[in-house]
């Protein structure tokens, strides 16, 4: 009998030390208006201009240092003259230069002078995993600090050895460059682009890819080989460019919007094609 009370003793202290653990980390757990507020003055609108100091493209970043490292997709300043960053407080900051770019994995890191700016630090590579939930924001269309918000779905592989972040956070033209959060508000990866042949199959590059740009420390101004545009070719059955127009009624602004359309993520009865998310502003 003592034996059986000493057992169910045990029991219920247990019990109830693993609804108190829950219990804490429940409360302790962010929601997605907590990873909001947590990051969105470290998300920013970055606005490209051409040669003669026209606007010619929009997409989103995110500050990843105290002293001005915003993280943003290649081709988002592709072609760039001169660029500027605007904060989620209205504060502009003028684009001083390129500290890191690298086409392959679409990733670049833009250097603004500043000190003590709010930031966002990267996830651990470790740390995410398939069915987290996750929250995007950037800046579709140009609508500043739009949030949406989903789960990771995959990790990917492409044909090239280059892996990407699957998630089911919506995202459109514009959102390139802005940051997939986890729920402790830390950047799992940088939104690129998603498969316009199906739904919520967007894509973003892994932090532990932005992690190896951030070291770089020299600044290069805009114009470099490296960082000329792009051009649209004609789509083939391979792969190519395609050049689209597209109009935005919020905005009464029209697009030109290019496409890479060709093979790129094979599953097991199915092929993917690539598109991504870039979008030019041109009024």
């Amino acid at each position: 009998m003592g034996h059986r009370v000493v057992a169910i003793t045990t029991f219920i202290s247990l019990l109830i030390v693993f609804l108190v653990a829950r219990a804490a980390a429940q409360e302790h757990q962010l929601t997605v208006s907590d990873v909001v507020k947590a990051s969105i003055n470290s998300v920013v609108l970055i606005v490209v201009s051409d040669e003669s100091g026209r606007p010619s493209a929009e997409g989103s970043g995110f500050i990843a240092s105290p002293d001005g490292k915003i993280v943003t997709n290649h081709h988002v300043i592709a072609g760039a003259h001169s660029a500027i960053a605007k904060l989620n407080n209205g504060a502009f900051f003028e684009v001083a230069g390129v500290l890191a770019d690298d086409p392959e994995h679409d990733i670049a890191v833009v250097k603004v002078t500043g000190k003590n700016l709010p930031y966002i630090s990267l996830a651990g590579a470790d740390s995410v995993s398939v069915g987290d939930h996750v929250v995007a924001i950037g800046s579709p269309l140009g609508l500043e600090n739009t949030v949406s918000d989903g789960i990771i779905s995959s990790f990917r592989d492409d044909d090239k050895g280059h892996s990407w972040i699957q998630t089911t956070a919506p995202v459109s033209h514009g959102n390139s460059g802005g940051p997939l959060l986890t729920m402790d508000a830390k950047v799992a990866g940088v939104v690129t682009w998603k498969a316009t042949n199906g739904e919520n199959l967007n894509f973003a590059v892994p932090s532990k890819i932005v992690s190896v740009a951030l070291t770089s420390s020299s600044v290069q101004p805009f114009g470099t080989p490296v960082m000329k545009e792009r051009e649209a070719s004609p789509v083939t059955s391979e792969t190519g460019w395609k050049r689209e127009q597209v109009t935005d009624p919020l905005r009464n602004t029209t697009f030109t919007q290019f496409s890479l359309i060709g093979n790129f993520l094979t599953a097991p009865s199915s092929l993917w094609r690539k598109s991504c998310i870039w979008i030019c502003n041109l009024k």
